[in-house]
């Protein structure tokens, strides 16, 4: 069933997110979500062939990389998890990187990335329930656990996920790509390129001189914190979404 959207904003849940998104979630915003998801295990992810598939899985999603180079990537990261201890935080970063240079890439295959990531980012905390608590109550709480990973990171991913998709498609009026001539691109070309995300709050005044009054849209231009590169308003001037 679909969210409202105060279930929407308030989620820390990105498989329900992922579900409410269903086919309006296309490979290349997926790809993007599972490779910023993987830059939170980096840390893990010691082999430079893997870090490499890693960044030409995020090049294939802007059109930079082409399939053979996604494909060389993922059998990289194939042979790595072929040596990786089994049932550990590598073995779990892996398998997301593994999912990221999948192809095709899809709904299914970014709830992997998500829950792999998630689990490699909880270890610490199985190790201490290991050494806390008496067997019969951790195995009551492990289970759900150790299958969904940290709710940190989770949560985080919601979050991601909420920067790089609207709650419903929206679309741009012509007219506003034509004000200026042409201004409110060059401004979201110009923040995407240099990465200034510290001047969204430029654009949301720039839209709103344009005749743009869709609240959503301004208000994520000025909500603070960080941004992904291709969030849902730069991706929606640029006609990209």
């Amino acid at each position: 069933m679909p969210l409202t959207e105060a279930e929407w904003l308030a989620c820390t849940e990105p498989t329900d997110l992922l579900r409410h998104l269903g086919d309006r979630a296309g490979a290349r915003k997926l790809r993007l979500f599972a490779c910023a998801c993987c830059r939170h295990i980096r840390p893990l992810l010691t082999r430079p062939a893997v870090l490499s598939a890693l960044e030409v899985a995020a090049r294939f999603a802007d059109g930079r990389a082409n399939r053979d180079e996604l494909r060389a990537g993922w059998m990289a990261v194939r042979k790595a998890l072929g040596a990786a201890p089994l049932g550990t935080k590598w073995e779990d970063a892996l398998m997301a990187v593994l999912h990221t240079t999948s192809d095709p890439m899809s709904p299914l295959s970014a709830h992997l990335v998500s829950e792999s990531v998630a689990k490699a980012l909880d270890s610490d905390w199985r190790d201490r329930m290991m050494m806390t608590q008496h067997a019969s109550s951790r195995a009551e709480v492990d289970v759900q656990r150790q299958a969904r990973g940290s709710p940190a990171e989770r949560s985080l991913q919601a979050r991601l996920l909420r920067d790089l998709f609207p709650y419903y498609q929206r679309t741009m009026d012509p007219a506003w790509r034509r004000w200026q001539h042409g201004q409110l691109v060059s401004l979201a070309l110009s923040i995407y390129e240099e990465d200034r995300f510290q001047d969204l709050p430029v654009l949301a005044d720039a839209l709103e001189e344009a005749g743009c009054s869709d609240a959503e849209i301004l208000q994520h231009c000025r909500q603070p914190g960080a941004h992904h590169p291709r969030c849902w308003v730069i991706d929606l001037v640029l006609a990209e979404l």
